[in-house]
């Protein structure tokens, strides 16, 4: 079994993910949201909500790590400074 191995993306925010328990979706100054990027020319949508800031807003872009082996998940998002 190899190691899995990830690269970089620009991704956008898509839309956040609700939850009715408060405490999991604000969690550290950050809320969930879906994320899609694109990848050799196909575009991908995360396959799980991932962590972002909570001043984010849907249509903003953030910076990724994806796997290379399943493009839909995404390791980890930071926002996108100017």
């Amino acid at each position: 079994m190899r190691k899995s191995t990830s690269s970089k993306s620009t991704g956008t925010i898509v839309e956040y993910v609700t939850s009715f328990n408060i405490d999991f979706f604000i969690i550290g100054n950050s809320k969930w949201a879906i994320v899609s990027h694109e990848s050799g020319g196909i575009k991908y949508l995360s396959n799980k909500p991932v962590s972002v800031p909570f001043n984010s807003q849907v249509g903003d872009t953030i910076n990724i790590r994806y796997d290379e082996d399943d493009p839909t998940k995404i390791k980890c998002a930071f926002l996108s400074l100017p």
